[in-house]
């Protein structure tokens, strides 16, 4: 007998298109949720770094009885300083604390990266440097850059930077940070301690240390867009301001080099000198910012939220 065989039935050319679009619909759909989910550990990762500085700050406080500078010009600013509190005593050792300035120190020290200083969303920490130049000279000065700064105060009732200045006239930081030379003499008198504890009168609570520094997305690795060497205490790229007049950066486009801002969305985060750290929205109002960056306005601070 003659066994008749059916031919062998395959996928039509419309039922192959119908299953890749599901799949495209599919991976449309998985995409942004693998986005959110990974943009919450890069933000909770951040929260972290900003604890830790917190904590090592505590840390300097109770070994030095003050908090730390935001710098020593023309040397290392508070980034170095606090390291032998974030279990980076052999990179503290490398630098020479005493002399020389920041260009004169090892390529070790300039250029080693600490992860804690990095916030994932926006980079990953690695062997990238930037490169400026020591004021009054031309020698270049190789660095890493970082994603983190120190507050020093609010710029509407004050300089905006991190000066001292003598008694009676236009007064510089009003935060918890200052620069350790005191430009208020000629030469410059001895370098002073940082605040204490108890001259923050606000409370510490009301008061912020480190944020996120605002970088914008064209300016990553650009001295000009306020990203220089983070070590680097001939410059102020590890300190920021903010009040009503320095607002928060609300996106990554904005090109502003002397605001707090994130790569996160709409938020910005905060280490208090309580050791809380605090999100802050892009939105907030700047009489609020101001009364977080001045640690001694006597101002109620009111809902942050």
């Amino acid at each position: 007998m003659n066994q008749r065989i059916s031919p062998r039935r395959g996928f039509t050319l419309i039922e192959l298109l119908v299953v890749i679009a599901i799949i495209a619909v599919l991976i449309g759909l998985l995409v942004p949720a693998v986005q959110k989910v990974r943009e919450a550990a890069n933000r909770m990762q951040c929260s972290n770094n900003l604890k830790q500085i917190g904590l090592s700050m505590h840390g300097f406080h109770d070994a030095r009885g003050s908090f730390p500078n935001s710098r020593l010009d023309p040397r290392y600013t508070w980034m170095i300083e606090i390291l032998p509190y974030i279990e980076q005593d052999s990179l503290y050792k490398q630098w020479n604390m005493t002399s020389g300035g920041f260009n004169n120190q090892s390529q070790v020290a300039r250029e080693t990266p600490v992860k804690t200083y990095y916030c994932p969303s926006r980079r990953a920490p690695g062997t990238t440097v930037v490169t400026d130049t020591m004021d009054g000279t031309t020698t270049p000065a190789n660095g890493v850059p970082a994603d983190y700064a120190a507050c020093t105060g609010d710029p509407a009732t004050g300089a905006g930077n991190d000066y001292w200045w003598p008694v009676g006239t236009t007064p510089g930081s009003n935060g918890v940070f200052k620069l350790a030379n005191d430009w208020s003499t000629t030469p410059s008198g001895p370098n002073k301690p940082g605040p204490r504890m108890a001259d923050i009168t606000d409370g510490t609570s009301n008061t912020v240390l480190v944020g996120e520094k605002h970088v914008g997305q064209k300016g990553i690795n650009t001295v000009n867009a306020g990203d220089g060497p983070a070590y680097n205490g001939d410059k102020g790229y590890s300190f920021r301001a903010m009040g009503s007049n320095r607002l928060l950066a609300r996106t990554i486009t904005d090109t502003s080099r002397s605001k707090f801002g994130s790569w996160h969305t709409d938020i910005v985060q905060f280490v208090l000198a309580d050791g809380s750290v605090r999100g802050l929205r892009t939105s907030i109002s700047g009489t609020t910012l101001g009364y977080l960056a001045n640690m001694r306005d006597g101002m109620p601070l009111g809902n942050l939220d």
